[in-house]
């Protein structure tokens, strides 16, 4: 078993053979468009009606009164080939006009293999109908859990001035019990994207209940300390859990029996639900791979109870937010939470922030079926731009009636007060 390099081979389960080939190939054919479905479902189906074809030619020269084309032997015109094709086809998709068919015995002896092949062929041709049907089923099915959304491409930064006119500051400075004259702390940035609704002027066109999950990726390199300390804490926690014992005493539990096993299952999953931040190792025995770290953010606004138009998704970059570098974070803890005055420009924004990417889940119900739907979104670092916010889609139609303009969806416009990053195109 050894290997060139003193490694063993290991059988990879699961990958090979023809079973999972078939399941790869099952994969392939949901994930395919339907256009290559149908592409491939007729190539199919011709290759069949052609096989099968071929062995009702064979068989119809040696015993042409066997096959019957309009009650005349099979070839009577010197028309083999279609003759078979037509008797393969009629067979194979069941439709069984009744101009060709095989002899019965009362008609002609000796017909077994004409009628054996053309029971296989229409045994084949229904599994391969049902076949086809099923997995039709299956890619509507999914179109149909998928939810008619349509995310913004650009996620943007507002901060300082931005920020300001959105909570409605007027004053630029206030004043305490000593007649002291202050400025008004600085508000922290605000993350934020926006979804749209494309069926807002259809008959239940709403998603009911939704829920937004939006969790960053980090750069394993560059995350904060405080971030770290917490997944090393978190990591501790949960091998108590794997070890049976319970987090508040720390005293094992018994392994004896099969509910104590559950019991653990559902602690390790109500624990890691609650817990902001994952480090999560694709293979903790390469050293190639490092731990890919997400972390959760708090929305100001996750749910909505009835989704008909649009949605703003937004985030406060605070000194508890994942997204904040260690030393912004610093300077936000020392400047009593708020954001300091030494980084509030475009420039200073944009490096106090750090994430890979920002992965965005939608699902709720929908109104018109009832059941179920999912969408997702996935920002990069190079989506984000500071300094500016979107325009109103929002307008009033010809009766008055509140309307969406989703040629609008990706646009903006700098935020009020200016301070906007320069765009390159």
């Amino acid at each position: 078993f050894g290997g060139t390099h003193g490694m063993y081979d290991v059988m990879s389960y699961g990958l090979k053979g023809p079973h999972n080939s078939f399941v790869n190939y099952l994969n392939w054919m949901f994930r395919a468009s339907f256009l290559v479905f149908f592409i491939w479902g007729a190539l199919v189906y011709y290759a069949g009606v052609m096989f099968f074809t071929g062995l009702i030619a064979i068989a119809g020269k040696f015993e042409p009164k066997c096959v019957l084309i309009g009650g005349e032997p099979h070839g009577h015109k010197g028309t083999q080939f279609s003759d078979a094709f037509t008797l393969s086809w009629t067979t194979f998709s069941t439709v069984g006009y009744g101009n060709a068919s095989p002899a019965l015995s009362d008609q002609q002896q000796d017909c077994g293999w004409i009628t054996t092949i053309c029971a296989v062929e229409s045994l084949l041709g229904v599994l391969f109908s049902a076949f086809i049907g099923s997995i039709l089923f299956g890619k509507l099915m999914r179109i149909q859990s998928q939810a008619q959304v349509l995310f913004s491409q650009p996620i943007l930064i507002q901060y300082g001035p931005g920020v300001e006119c959105d909570a409605n500051f007027v004053d630029k400075e206030e004043s305490n019990d000593d007649n002291e004259v202050r400025p008004i702390p600085i508000p922290c940035p605000v993350l934020e994207f926006r979804i749209a609704n494309p069926l807002f002027e259809e008959v239940g066109g709403e998603i009911m209940d939704s829920v937004i999950n939006v969790v960053a990726r980090l750069d394993p390199d560059a995350v904060d300390p405080e971030i770290r300390g917490k997944i090393s804490d978190t990591k501790s926690k949960t091998e108590k859990v794997d070890n049976f014992e319970d987090l508040e005493s720390g005293i094992p539990r018994t392994h004896n029996s099969k509910k104590n096993a559950i019991e653990t299952s559902l602690s390790q999953a109500l624990f890691w639900k609650t817990q902001p931040h994952q480090a999560v190792e694709e293979d903790p025995t390469s050293k190639m791979i490092k731990p890919r770290i997400f972390s959760k953010l708090l929305l100001q606004a996750s749910e909505h109870p009835f989704f008909k138009r649009t949605w703003l998704v937004r985030h406060v970059i605070d000194d508890t937010s994942p997204l904040l570098t260690h030393q912004a974070r610093m300077l936000v803890q020392k400047n009593g939470g708020h954001w300091p005055e030494a980084l509030n420009n475009a420039a200073a924004v944009r490096k106090s922030i750090q994430f890979d990417q920002i992965l965005v889940s939608l699902c709720g119900v929908s109104n018109v079926s009832g059941s179920g739907v999912f969408n997702q979104k996935i920002y990069n670092s190079v989506d984000m731009i500071v300094g500016y916010q979107f325009v109103d889609i929002l307008y009033c139609g010809n009766f008055g009636e509140l309307k969406v303009d989703l040629d609008l969806l990706n646009d903006i416009v700098e935020q009020e007060g200016g301070g906007g990053e320069p765009l390159t195109i």
